[in-house]
């Protein structure tokens, strides 16, 4: 959809210059990790992006809201009033080609909800935090030369909330800790949560994504990887770089694979996104998983 992400079905891009303002009263709030971990115990090794693979944004919206028709744990205001609903959000990250364009994430109401987009909490006073589940690309790691770049970047968006369709928000700027490379060689750098050596200890979650870096001390080899996601539907993907070498799907099951890789890189990634079937407005709560990665050197068991 532009040369920065790839976002939800139902995307699509448009012209700032097209929208009315909105009113100020409808400019998305700053979200930061206090207010976040308020709405959801979040793994902070979650929050950077990083190229070619999936990561959550997270908007902090005025309500009421068209997805606020239920509560999350709490009670929310009433949502008799249809005018001034947020019925989208808009990004465009920096630097941009053209700075009129932008992208427009559609935000279902009621009873239907756009895939990749969850609801994570209802505050009392009717406002809301969503996450948005983009893909970004390769190139967002390589210089103008194309070299690639290690270590933790930053990324600048502006996020907008579009309102009846039909008119736009002033901007809110939010900037992101982006993975490039190996960030795992300095302890620390603000990207380095997800970092650890491999000690083929279990980890195990419920409904909070989870990323987990592991140095496996050599770029090839061959790896043993079980999980369980139970009933209520996960998905777990492991990857090396930008590769991914194994996808569980969005399953409630169980499992033990044998995982060969070969790069320049030693470092393994495990992304778990917990109730990756959920269609419910209010979110979906309840499900637990495990998975463990097998040392090069397991031979036993």
């Amino acid at each position: 959809m532009n040369k920065m992400s790839a976002y939800p079905e139902g995307s699509y891009v448009s012209l700032m210059s097209s929208f009315s303002p909105a009113p100020n009263s409808s400019t998305l709030l700053p979200l930061n990790q206090s207010t976040l971990q308020q709405a959801s115990s979040i793994d902070i090794s979650s929050l950077p992006l990083e190229a070619g693979r999936q990561s959550f944004l997270y908007f902090y919206l005025h309500g009421p809201s068209v997805l606020s028709s239920g509560t999350s744990g709490s009670s929310s205001a009433s949502q008799n009033n249809v005018s001034g609903l947020i019925t989208g959000i808009g990004i465009r990250f920096e630097p941009a080609i053209n700075e009129d364009l932008i992208i427009i994430i559609p935000l279902m109401a009621c009873t239907s909800q756009t895939p990749g987009v969850a609801l994570l909490w209802t505050f009392y006073d009717g406002s809301i935090i969503i996450r948005i589940s983009i893909t970004s690309p390769p190139s967002m790691c390589s210089t103008n030369t194309g070299s690639e770049i290690d270590g933790c970047i930053l990324a600048n968006y502006y996020s907008y909330a579009i309102v009846n369709k039909r008119q736009i928000s002033l901007p809110l700027l939010v900037e992101m800790n982006v993975a490039c490379g190996d960030v795992c060689s300095s302890s620390s750098s603000l990207c380095s949560a997800s970092c650890a050596m491999c000690n083929g200890e279990q980890v195990a979650g419920s409904d909070t994504p989870v990323s987990r870096r592991y140095d496996m001390d050599a770029t090839s080899g061959v790896f043993r990887f079980a999980y369980n996601t139970y009933t209520i539907k996960d998905r777990i993907l492991v990857w090396n770089d930008e590769t991914l070498l194994f996808d569980t799907g969005c399953v409630g099951a169980s499992g033990t694979v044998y995982i060969s890789y070969s790069s320049i890189s030693s470092i393994i990634r495990v992304d778990v996104e917990p109730n990756c079937a959920c269609s419910g407005v209010n979110g979906c709560t309840g499900t637990i998983w495990w998975f463990k990665l097998y040392c090069l050197n397991y031979t036993t068991g």
